[in-house]
């Protein structure tokens, strides 16, 4: 069990958390994507077996789903780009891009 001053949370059975007082069913993840160096605050499904991700490490990450293989990194903090923080959100617009 985990003692805190805040909610508490403590295993009670396989794949289920006792959180706040509250059961919640958790999962065991089926794949571990590693390269990012801060916190992933959105994935997107792009389609075609491809997820990108955004990290506060001001990364994106186009990953292929069924090896787990990075195929892709694009960094937004390069000179010029106008961009220095994290990313916190993806879309897909509706033509594909």
């Amino acid at each position: 069990m985990v003692m805190s001053a805040g909610p508490s949370t403590a295993p009670v059975g396989d794949g289920v958390q006792l959180i706040g007082g509250r059961l919640l069913r958790t999962y065991s993840p089926l794949m571990v994507l590693e390269g990012h160096e801060n916190a992933v605050y959105a994935v997107l499904d792009i389609g075609g077996g491809q997820i990108v991700s955004a990290s506060l490490d001001t990364t994106m990450r186009v990953w292929d789903v069924s090896t787990g293989v990075c195929l892709r990194c694009l960094s937004c903090n390069s000179e010029g780009s106008g961009h220095d923080g994290g990313i916190l959100c993806l879309t897909l617009m509706q033509d594909g891009r």
